[in-house]
């Protein structure tokens, strides 16, 4: 039975939970009486069969939500599920289509919910090879693939790319990207379990590197490449490279969030700015994950002196843009349609999302799916 846009219906939200001194953490909860927005004409009614937990980094919400935010935010943004209803203008979906798509950033609706509304522009049909589970799953990784094909527009073949946190969900699928670009593959692991999941990959890489065990990715990178370096670097984030200790930090909170994100880098085996810069060769690509990241003038002297570019790698853009959305749409269907192995996943019930959602990694090797039907 559909419901009316009128009805009501149970979605997950965050809201702001005080956590000591001045900070705010993100807290989920399921709200059983969620109003649908009205339907307009552009936009599509979903009965979700499948939404992703993906990690959103907590400091992108305030800048969708300027002037103190929201009360309640969303979650879940990449779904998968049936079409119970079209708006008046919607032409390229009808009631019972199976479909796939991901909700912007700025959305007031959660796809992490029984129903969602999206406008007919973030919608792709679903292919039959996947089921709805596997869409939802894979949705974030296929955004994150072709941002990165963008930024290396006129790559060779043959050349080689440096992938750290390579078995996580979305880095597997942008592996698979590369390879089938015929770009060869220096892929960051960091414990066995990653290594397996890597090994799935049907095209073989040039190296897998246990960070755990390695001392130093730079020489890695040089003895694969003959001393040129890699033509591509992809991080996971980049490492301080001071040490806490070399500072007096006065503020007890602040040298918290300090010790909380030194803590972090070592435990995801991330580079330093100078090590990533010296793997890289002339004319390289790095791309990166750090939304923060400054160069200080030593740093991008060497990256003048090597001709590199340096891009940020924010797949929710694709989303913002009204430009691109038609972009995103058939790299989408294009990537679904190709042999690419959709992404690893668990599934949960919406009742276990409060609980999961404060477990969620940037990186994790599988992915949360939510299956939100009672």
């Amino acid at each position: 039975r559909l419901p009316p846009t009128s009805a009501t219906m149970r979605g997950i939200y965050l809201s702001y939970e005080a956590s000591g001194g001045a900070r705010r953490k993100l807290v989920a909860r399921l709200e059983d009486h969620v109003i649908l927005p009205r339907l307009t004409d552009s936009d599509v009614l979903v009965q979700v069969r499948a939404c992703a937990l993906s990690w959103v980094d907590p400091k992108t919400f305030p800048l969708l939500h300027p002037g103190g935010g929201a009360d309640q935010l969303p979650v879940g943004f990449e779904v998968s599920g049936t079409v119970a209803k079209v708006g008046a203008a919607v032409q390229r979906f009808a009631i019972g289509d199976s479909v796939a798509g991901c909700l912007p950033l700025d959305t007031k609706c959660p796809g992490c919910a029984e129903y969602c509304i999206l406008p007919e522009y973030c919608l792709v049909h679903k292919p039959q090879r996947f089921c709805h589970v596997d869409c939802a799953a894979t949705l974030s990784a296929l955004a994150q693939a072709h941002s990165v094909s963008k930024f290396l527009n006129g790559v060779q073949p043959g050349t080689v790319a440096l992938v750290f946190s390579g078995a996580s969900v979305d880095n597997h699928v942008t592996i698979q990207m590369l390879l089938s670009m015929e770009v060869k593959v220096i892929a960051c692991v960091s414990s066995s379990e990653e290594a397996m999941s890597l090994n799935q990959i049907q095209s073989p890489l040039l190296r897998m590197v246990d960070l755990s065990s390695t001392k130093s990715v730079v020489d890695v990178c040089l003895q694969e490449t003959g001393g040129l370096g890699v033509g591509v670097v992809l991080d996971n984030g980049v490492a301080p490279s001071y040490a806490i200790s070399d500072f007096i930090v006065e503020s007890a909170s602040l040298k918290r969030e300090l010790e909380e994100d030194a803590c972090s880098s070592a435990n995801k085996h991330m580079a330093t700015k100078y090590q990533i810069i010296s793997c890289l060769a002339t004319g390289g690509h790095w791309v990166t994950l750090q939304p923060d990241l400054q160069l200080d003038p030593p740093e991008a002297i060497l990256m003048h002196l090597r001709g590199a570019s340096l891009h940020f790698l924010f797949p929710g853009v694709w989303s913002l843009s009204g430009r691109e959305q038609g972009v995103l749409l058939g790299a989408l269907q294009d990537l679904m349609t190709t042999g690419l192995l959709p992404c690893a996943y668990e599934t949960a019930c919406l009742e276990d999302v409060p609980s999961a959602f404060a477990a969620l990694s940037p990186f994790p090797l599988k992915r949360l799916v939510v299956t939100p039907a009672r």
